[in-house]
């Protein structure tokens, strides 16, 4: 094999690895509370950056060096970049929770609406 080819594959793994790094340190808030899931959805990402870097990138040649480059990458990225986004993706989380809580008080405000405009009395009924 050429060395060039040799290296685009492990400068690609690399960045793959970075990519899976941005993944967990995004999920890593969410892990406080939702670890099953954030986990879960890690893996997902996992699985399909190893399985195209695998047989997309890398064609199947299957060699230790290339599945060693998305873990290099991605401990690369939490070390470094990664550190510093950590109270970025925190305030992120912390924005999508009060926006859930918003749909939710809209949600039950519309609970009540719909269910008392469907019985037409005075009552306020919440649906379950």
């Amino acid at each position: 094999m050429a060395p060039d080819v040799a290296f685009t594959r492990f400068v690609t793994g690399l960045v793959l690895g970075c990519a899976l790094g941005v993944i967990y340190g995004f999920l890593r808030p969410a892990r406080r509370k939702k670890a099953f899931w954030a986990d879960l959805i890690f893996g997902i990402f996992a699985i399909w950056v190893y399985l195209h870097y695998g047989f997309g990138v890398c064609r199947g040649d299957l060699r230790m060096g290339y599945f060693v480059a998305p873990i290099v990458g991605a401990i690369a990225w939490d070390r470094t970049v990664g550190r510093w986004l950590e109270p970025i993706f925190g305030e992120l989380w912390q924005f999508l929770a009060e926006i859930g809580g918003l749909f939710r008080k809209i949600s039950a405000k519309g609970k009540v609406f719909v269910v008392y405009s469907v019985y037409g009395d005075s009552r306020c009924y919440i649906c379950p």
